[in-house]
C-alpha cells in the first residue's frame, strides 16, 4: 500500500511539472501566431534604418495601425495615429514649402 501511495504522489509531482510546460508552449504559440508590433515607430526602438523616407514611414505607421487592438494597446493606438499625423505633416510641408 505504501509503494502505491509513493507511486501516486511520483506521478502527481511528475504532472505538475507539466502544466506550467504546456503553459509556456501556448503563449510561444500565441506569439507566433500574432502579428508583432513595430517596436521602432512606437518608440523608435530596434530601428534598423532611421533614415526611411516619410511615405514609407507613412505607409508602416498605417499597416501598424490597422493591425489595431489585436496588437496593440489603445494608448499605443494612439502614439501611433499621433506619429502619423506628425509625417503627414511633414510630407504636406515638403511638397508645399519645397524644403
Amino acid at each position: 500500500m505504501r509503494k502505491l501511495t509513493v507511486i501516486i504522489a511520483a506521478l502527481i509531482l511528475s504532472l505538475l511539472a507539466f502544466v506550467p510546460a504546456l503553459s509556456a508552449e501556448r503563449t510561444l504559440m500565441q506569439e507566433l501566431l500574432l502579428p508583432k508590433k513595430d517596436m521602432c515607430l512606437l518608440l523608435a526602438k530596434n530601428c534598423l534604418d532611421n533614415s526611411s523616407a516619410i511615405q514609407q514611414r507613412i505607409e508602416r505607421l498605417q499597416e501598424e495601425i490597422n493591425k489595431g487592438n489585436l496588437v496593440y494597446t489603445e494608448d499605443e493606438l494612439n502614439i501611433l495615429r499621433k506619429r502619423l499625423d506628425d509625417a503627414n505633416k511633414a510630407l504636406e510641408f515638403f511638397f508645399n514649402e519645397g524644403a
